[in-house]
C-alpha cells in the first residue's frame, strides 16, 4: 500500500512541474476581456512538448492526443501541438534554431505549398474566441508576424479552422494571404527580422482562397471573413498558397519565424519576444570561425555549420551563437560574401558560388500521353530528367531531384500542351499529349433475375479517349458520378432482354456527361412453387378468394444441383377458383407479366382450398387478383327472403301499436 501512495504522489508531482514549468506561454485574456495568445513565440520550455531533435540532428514532432494538450496550473492552455493531417506537412522541413526561439521551415517541394499548422485548442470549449474588436463582446482580431524572409517569396499565408459561433460547427481550412499590413508595410523577401501587424478579420475576407465565402443575399458579392468563431487550428503557409510562376516556393527555401501572436491590436503591436529584447541589447559582434562550407552553386541552401559568433551585450555578458540573420538562405545568384546580422550589429564571410548557364531535358518517359484527370493536381514528372549546366565548366552539369523544379502548364483542356520547367531564373520546355474521356462503353457482366434492381457494380464500363485510346474506368483517374437512384427504380420483370439507362456524369468537367441505354438479360426461372399456403383455406359457398399470407416463388437453376427461390409478390398474380359448391377447389395461379406468362401457363402452379356447406346452385368460377376479403364472409348470392320477412313484421306490429294508441285516446275523450 505504501509502494502504491509513493507512485500516486510521485506521478501527481510530475504533473504538477509540468504544469508549472510551461506557464511561459499561454492563452489569456487582457484587461478588455479579449482574449490572446503568445503560444506560437517559440522557446525552449514550450518546445519541448511538441518537438524533438533527433541525433543526426533533424526534428520530428512529438505525437500528443489533442485532447491532452498541456494547460498551466489554472487549467489554460499553455502550448501549442504541431498537426501533421494536412498534405503540405510533407512538402518541407522544419527546425528549432538560435537556441529555440526560432522556427524555421524549409520548402522540399515546389508542387506543394508547404505550411505548418498548430493546433491552438484542441478541447472545442471556447479557450479561444476570435474575431472583430468591434463585435460585443470584442474578440481577438489581430496579428503579429516577426520573421525572417531568406526566400525570393514575397507572400506569406495564414489558414485557420474553427468552431463558428453559430452551432459549433468544424469548419474546413480557411487560407488567405498578406500582401499589406495595417501600417501599409508591404510583405517583402529580406534577410533580416521584420514585424507585421494586421487584421486577420480583413485579411481573410479580402483575400480567402475558399468557397462559400459569399453572402448570397449581397447583391455586390461582398466577401465574407471566417474568422469569427473559437480558434482550433492556426496554419502558416511561409512560401504563400496562390503563387505560380514557379519563382517563391523551390526546394530550399527557407523562412524564419521568431513568433506569432494574437489578440487585441494594442496587444500585438506592443508585443516583444525574449529573442528581440536580447537583440536591442547587443554591443558587439565578432566572428569567432566562419562555417566550414565556403563553396557553392547557384541553387544551393547555406550551411552555417561549423560557425562561430561571440555576441556581447550591454550588461557586459557574452555568449557564443551558432546561427544569426544571414543575407541569403539559398543562393539564387553569384555572391562573394555572406552578412551575418544580429540585432544591430554585423560580420561577414566569404563565400564562392558558381552561376547557372541553363538547364536542359536530360531524360523523358516512353510515353508522354496524359489524361486530363491525371494532372488535376499538377504535373507528374515520373520519368523526366533535368539537368543543371553550370558557367564556364567550373562545376560539373547535376541531375537534381525534380522535386527542385517547377513543371508549369495549361493541363486543363486535351490536345498538344507546352510545359516549362524552371529553375532559378532558367527555363526549358517540351510538349506533351493530354487526352480527355470523349465516351465511355458499357458492358453488363451478369444476368438478373425478376424482382432484382441493377447497381452500376453490375457494368464493365470502359473509357474513350479524344485520340482513341480506351481504358477501363478502374484504371482511369477521372472518376464519374453514377445516376444510382435512377438503377435502383429499374426493377427486373420477365425474362428475356430489355434496356437500362445509365446516366454517368464528371463532378469536375462539366462536358463530361453521358447517357447509355444498355441491354441486360434476365433470366428464367426453372419452375414456379406455391411455397406457403394462404392463411384462409375453408371457404363458406361463393366466398371471394383471399391470398393473403400465401407465398409464390421462382425457382432459379444455380448449377450444381442447387437452386435459389425468388418470391413474385401476389399483386402480381391473378387467382382463379370456384366456390359456388362444397368441396376440395384447385386456386389456378397466373400473372400477366410479359414472359412470365407463358412459364406459368405451362407449370400451371396451384394451391387448394375447401369450400364448406352446398348452396346448391349451379357451379360457377371466380377469378382475382390480391384484393381485400369480403367484409361478410358468410354472405351468399342466392336469394335469402328472411330478411323481408323481418321487415314485413315489423311494419305490421308498428302499426297495431298506432291503432291502439288512437283507441286509447278516443275513450278518453
Amino acid at each position: 500500500m505504501k509502494k502504491i501512495f509513493s507512485i500516486f504522489f510521485t506521478v501527481l508531482f510530475v504533473f504538477a512541474a509540468i504544469t508549472l514549468a510551461v506557464s511561459a506561454a499561454k492563452i489569456d485574456v487582457d484587461d478588455k476581456n479579449i482574449h490572446y495568445s503568445n503560444l506560437l513565440d517559440f522557446n525552449p520550455e514550450t518546445n519541448e512538448y511538441w518537438a524533438k531533435q533527433n541525433e543526426d540532428g533533424t526534428w520530428t514532432h512529438i505525437e500528443i492526443d489533442e485532447y491532452s494538450q498541456p494547460r498551466d496550473a489554472e487549467g489554460k492552455l499553455c502550448s501549442p501541438i504541431l498537426s501533421t493531417k494536412y498534405s503540405s506537412y510533407a512538402a518541407r522541413k522544419w527546425s528549432l534554431i538560435e537556441g529555440g526561439e526560432v522556427l524555421r521551415v524549409q520548402s522540399t517541394d515546389a508542387s506543394v505549398y508547404p505550411g505548418v499548422v498548430f493546433v491552438l485548442d484542441a478541447a472545442h470549449n471556447g479557450d479561444f474566441p476570435v474575431g472583430q474588436a468591434s463585435s460585443s463582446p470584442a474578440r481577438a482580431e489581430f496579428v503579429k508576424i516577426r520573421v525572417r524572409n531568406l526566400s525570393t517569396c514575397d507572400q506569406i499565408s495564414f489558414g485557420f479552422t474553427m468552431n463558428h459561433t453559430n452551432g459549433g460547427t468544424l469548419m474546413p481550412l480557411s487560407t488567405s494571404t498578406l500582401t499589406v499590413d495595417d501600417n501599409g508595410k508591404t510583405y517583402e523577401s529580406s534577410g533580416e527580422w521584420q514585424t507585421y501587424v494586421f487584421s486577420m478579420y480583413e485579411v481573410n475576407k479580402n483575400t480567402n482562397y475558399n468557397d462559400g465565402l459569399y453572402d448570397p443575399t449581397n447583391e455586390n458579392d461582398t466577401p465574407k471573413s471566417r474568422w469569427p468563431g473559437n480558434l482550433y487550428e492556426f496554419a502558416i503557409y511561409p512560401f504563400g498558397y496562390a503563387e505560380e510562376d514557379g519563382t517563391g516556393n523551390y526546394p530550399g527555401a527557407i523562412v524564419d519565424i521568431d513568433y506569432v501572436v494574437i489578440g487585441s491590436k494594442d496587444y500585438v503591436t506592443n508585443y516583444q519576444s525574449a529573442l528581440e529584447i536580447k537583440e536591442s541589447n547587443i554591443q558587439s559582434l565578432e566572428l569567432v570561425a566562419a562555417p566550414t562550407k565556403t563553396n557553392y552553386v547557384v541553387g544551393e541552401v547555406l550551411d552555417l555549420a561549423g560557425l562561430e559568433l561571440k555576441a556581447t551585450f550591454k550588461d557586459g555578458s557574452t555568449e557564443v551563437l551558432d546561427s544569426a540573420s544571414a543575407s541569403v538562405a539559398t543562393f539564387e545568384k553569384v555572391e562573394n560574401k555572406v552578412t551575418l546580422k544580429y540585432g544591430a550589429e554585423t560580420v561577414d564571410f566569404a563565400v564562392n558560388v558558381i552561376d547557372i548557364d541553363g538547364i536542359e531535358m536530360n531524360a523523358f518517359p516512353e510515353k508522354q500521353v496524359f489524361e486530363v484527370a491525371t494532372l488535376a493536381d499538377g504535373f507528374v514528372s515520373d520519368g523526366y530528367e533535368v539537368k543543371v549546366n553550370y558557367k564556364d565548366g567550373a562545376a560539373e552539369s547535376r541531375i537534381l531531384d525534380n522535386a527542385n523544379f517547377k513543371f508549369t502548364g495549361d493541363f486543363t483542356k486535351a490536345g498538344k500542351t507546352t510545359v516549362t520547367v524552371y529553375y532559378f531564373g532558367k527555363s526549358t520546355s517540351f510538349e506533351i499529349d493530354i487526352i480527355q474521356v470523349v465516351d465511355i462503353k458499357i458492358e453488363p457482366t451478369k444476368t438478373y433475375r425478376y424482382g432484382k434492381s441493377p447497381v452500376i457494380d453490375d457494368f464493365a464500363i470502359t473509357f474513350v479517349y479524344s485520340d482513341g485510346s480506351e481504358l477501363a474506368s478502374g484504371d482511369s483517374d477521372l472518376e464519374l458520378t453514377y445516376d444510382e437512384d435512377a438503377l435502383k427504380k429499374f426493377v427486373m420483370m420477365g425474362p428475356g432482354k430489355t434496356n437500362v439507362t445509365i446516366s454517368a456524369t464528371s463532378e469536375d468537367y462539366e462536358d463530361i456527361a453521358f447517357t447509355k441505354e444498355v441491354e441486360v438479360t434476365v433470366e428464367a426461372p426453372i419452375g414456379i412453387e406455391v411455397t406457403t399456403a394462404p392463411k384462409k383455406t375453408e371457404y363458406q359457398p361463393n366466398e371471394t378468394f383471399d391470398p393473403t399470407g400465401m407465398r409464390v416463388d421462382l425457382i432459379y437453376d444455380n448449377g450444381n444441383g442447387k437452386t435459389t427461390k425468388v418470391q413474385i409478390k401476389n399483386d402480381a398474380l391473378t387467382f382463379r377458383v370456384s366456390t359456388a359448391t362444397s368441396g376440395e377447389k384447385n386456386v389456378t395461379i397466373r400473372t400477366d407479366i410479359a414472359g412470365l406468362d407463358e412459364i406459368f401457363n405451362e407449370i400451371k402452379p396451384k394451391t387448394t382450398i375447401t369450400v364448406l356447406g352446398n348452396a346448391g346452385a349451379t357451379e360457377s368460377s371466380s377469378s382475382t387478383t390480391a384484393s381485400t376479403p369480403s367484409t361478410n364472409p358468410g354472405a351468399s348470392s342466392d336469394f335469402n327472403a328472411l330478411p323481408i320477412i323481418i321487415a314485413v313484421v315489423a311494419v305490421v306490429v308498428i302499426a297495431g301499436a298506432v291503432a291502439v294508441i288512437v283507441v286509447v285516446k278516443k275513450k278518453k275523450k
